[in-house]
């Protein structure tokens, strides 16, 4: 449980079919009525281990509307550039779960500049700011994307793995 991602998500029941045991060694469920997100082990170990948990930490709080505890915005930020060990398949899937589920699209995308994420998911393209408020996220995307020649879009969507479908 130390290994999980966040402390919410590091808790078990051990059913031994005597007597069920609910495992909590991080302080998880405490973390989940605050709404807080946090890391079992240090944050710096837990975004080592995999760089797309920081991905995941701005999903998490954007869909659940869940706090990212200080040390852990902290460490996102100081270890965004380790986003570019990530594969792009890796990196388009996480943020497309993340605009279709977000409470506020425009509260996520603006938490993204904020930890240096944006260039990462949409390298080299022009992205209109402000954001919308709209939680549509085809209409999102298209608004954002809008300065953007078709040509150079659909080259740059295309080298990340954009399917046709996923932009349209």
């Amino acid at each position: 449980l130390s290994r999980r991602d966040f402390t919410v998500n590091a808790m078990a029941l051990e059913l031994d079919g005597k007597e069920n045991l609910f495992i909590d060694p991080h302080n998880g469920m405490q973390d989940l009525i605050a709404k807080q997100l946090r890391t079992p082990g240090t944050p710096e170990q837990s975004f080592s281990d995999d760089p797309l948990r920081m991905m995941r930490a701005a999903r998490f709080a954007a869909q659940l509307d869940f706090a990212i505890a200080p040390e852990v915005r902290v460490a996102i930020i100081e270890m965004a550039d380790r986003l570019q060990i990530i594969s792009s398949e890796r990196i388009r899937d996480e943020f497309l779960k993340s605009i279709k589920s977000s409470k506020n699209t425009k509260e996520y995308m603006e938490m993204n500049d904020k930890i240096g994420f944006t260039s990462q998911i949409l390298p080299n393209l022009k992205i209109s700011k402000p954001y919308p408020k709209t939680n549509d996220h085809i209409l999102f995307l298209a608004w954002i994307l809008r300065k953007n020649s078709p040509i150079v879009l659909s080259k740059i969507l295309n080298k990340i793995n954009y399917t046709k479908k996923e932009v349209l």
